[in-house]
């Protein structure tokens, strides 16, 4: 179907949620095609903020989560409030998820890793940031 993503993309966390509902961490890392040492240009499931937030709520022990993307998650332009927003989207269902790292543009000069941390009275703050980070950064 046209405008579609294929569903083992779209249903990822659903997927890992059949088989590890009480999972507590989850790294996610996009790969590198292996033929052309690029990553594969497709849409991704964290694109739709509303049914990634529902998918990342279904796991009620999750209390961290990573993501390492080529892809750009927001703007570059006030990228750090807009990552905010984003996580604050994402996050909606989840009570537990508190602690975010996001590392993306990935192995590209412009990559960006921040740690947020989920606190009741101030919300999405960051606990560290790093440009052109090494991988030992992303715990």
């Amino acid at each position: 179907m046209v405008g579609r993503m294929p569903s083992l993309h779209c249903d990822i966390l659903r997927q890992l949620h059949e088989v590890a509902p009480e999972l507590t961490a989850l790294k996610l890392v996009e790969r590198q095609h292996p033929a052309s040492g690029r990553f594969v240009r497709r849409r991704r499931p964290w694109n739709d903020a509303s049914t990634w937030s529902i998918d990342l709520s279904r796991f009620s022990h999750l209390h961290r989560f990573l993501l390492r993307t080529a892809a750009a998650l927001v703007d570059e332009d006030d990228g750090e409030s807009k990552e905010k927003e984003l996580l604050s989207v994402w996050t909606a269902k989840s009570a537990r998820l508190d602690y975010i790292t996001l590392w993306y543009l990935a192995d590209s000069a412009a990559d960006i890793l921040r740690l947020w941390r989920r606190s009741f009275a101030r919300g999405w703050t960051v606990l560290a940031h790093a440009s052109s980070p090494s991988w030992d950064q992303f715990l």
